[in-house]
């Protein structure tokens, strides 16, 4: 009787229909949807995508630091840094220090 208790109880958990139920709804369905999306307009995101990285990396080189200030106020630094992105997007270059 205790078999079958635990059998009962435990089974949802770990059978094969739970785990391709789970994988279908948080995995298969989203990596459907994102291809749709992608696919949408015959590939137009990604064709986007691609120019978009073709681009930085041929914009890349140009790209350089300029001078750098430090002031300390408070115990806290404040950096300054000049940056020349050359042809590079601003909206698609961030600085992290």
């Amino acid at each position: 009787m205790k078999m079958r208790v635990s059998m009962a109880r435990l089974t949802p958990r770990f059978s094969a229909n739970r785990v391709v139920r789970e994988y279908t709804e948080r995995y298969y369905l989203a990596a459907g949807a994102a291809y749709q999306k992608r696919a949408a307009n015959q590939g137009a995101l990604a064709a986007e995508l691609v120019a978009w990285r073709r681009q930085l990396a041929e914009r890349w080189a140009d790209a350089r630091f300029g001078s750098v200030q430090v002031e300390t106020r408070e115990g806290r630094h404040e950096f300054v840094v000049q940056v020349r992105l050359g042809g590079l997007d601003p909206t698609a270059v961030a600085v992290d220090l």
